[in-house]
């Protein structure tokens, strides 16, 4: 540096490491908004999922005899789709079906292309007052 300000050289190549620095710090924003966009929908996923096994479990045990599969109301959030799916687990081989039930909330959306699932379950025991 002399004594009145900076050289072209050391502008040139303060300017290339700021380049440099700046693009190597973009290339992460592409992947991480698709990332937040992707948990965003796992979560609006699993709270579905987490609302309906909730309802079924406030519902009580009598309310379990579904058919093996009923597909729910779907939700749009932000222009994905999200198609809910009760399912009622066969405990036969297990269980008493008079006394163990099963239930798994499958919820399914498209991103991207491809079929992404989150799923919760719930078991309940009807135990004979005594």
């Amino acid at each position: 540096m002399s004594g009145k300000g900076f050289t072209l050289a050391e502008v040139l190549v303060s300017g290339f490491v700021l380049t440099i620095i700046l693009v190597a710090v973009l290339n992460f924003l592409p992947s991480s908004l698709l990332a937040i966009g992707h948990a965003r929908r796992v979560l609006t996923a699993t709270s579905l999922a987490r609302s309906v096994v909730e309802n079924q479990r406030a519902a009580g045990f009598s309310q379990f005899d579904q058919p093996p599969q009923t597909p729910l109301t779907d939700l749009t959030d932000d222009g994905t789709t999200f198609h809910p799916l009760l399912q009622t687990l066969d405990v036969s081989a297990q269980a008493d079906p008079t006394r163990v039930k099963g239930i798994r909330v499958t919820v399914l959306w498209d991103e991207h292309g491809s079929t992404q699932s989150v799923y919760q379950e719930l078991w309940i025991c009807n135990v004979p007052p005594n």
